[in-house]
């Protein structure tokens, strides 16, 4: 454990908190910034959690002593950041476009627009005095059957893609740590090969 390193992490998200207070304050460029601030901070901070990975991997530790290296690692905490960002982004995504294709292709996604557009009309025309609850109330059962079962099967395969591909952002997370290589932790046969190999109950 470095304290210089924990040192610098306590003042980047003292500095975010405070600007976060103070964002409630300043304009829409003030909050842009601010938000641009944050999430630099929140990379560099993904990017030094992925460095300690590495070193539980390698058996290393981190040694920074001054404030060159200090900077230094910064910027490769920056990087590193930006790396494990993409692969979580690409990890989740994909299940989302998943679902998607499947909600289309099983009409799930039309009902359930079918169903909102009915609500909001009745809203509309039912005016100032509507009730949400009311009018859902008087939503044909058919609708409301097909409503119902198209959120269930939704729910049910977005549940399981989730947790199969939390699983393998897991592991393409250790990976990236482990070889510093996006691509590789891209390799979706690899990454599950390495589950395989672990043993999910292990796992």
């Amino acid at each position: 454990d470095n304290p210089f390193i924990w040192a610098m992490m306590a003042v980047l998200f003292f500095i975010t908190s405070v600007l976060t207070v103070v964002s409630n304050n300043v304009g829409e460029v003030g909050q842009a910034i601010i938000l641009i601030i944050n999430l630099i901070v929140e990379v560099i901070v993904m990017g030094y959690c992925l460095k300690l990975v590495r070193n539980q991997i390698d058996g290393s530790e981190v040694t920074t002593v001054n404030v060159v290296d200090l900077a230094t690692n910064v910027v490769d905490d920056f990087i590193n950041g930006i790396k494990l960002l993409i692969v979580n982004i690409v990890y989740f995504i994909i299940p989302t476009i998943i679902i998607t294709i499947l909600g289309y292709l099983s009409g799930s996604i039309d009902k359930i627009c079918n169903s909102i557009l009915y609500v909001s009309d009745a809203l509309a025309k039912a005016g100032a005095s509507a009730n949400v609850a009311d009018v859902i109330s008087t939503m044909p059962a058919d609708m409301m059957t097909n409503l119902l079962s198209s959120f269930v099967f939704i729910a049910v395969v977005g549940v399981v893609l989730l947790v199969v591909f939390g699983l393998l952002d897991a592991i393409a997370c250790a990976k990236l740590a482990e070889t510093g290589d996006v691509l590789a932790s891209l390799n979706f046969i690899d990454v599950a090969h390495k589950i395989g190999d672990t043993g999910v109950v292990k796992y």
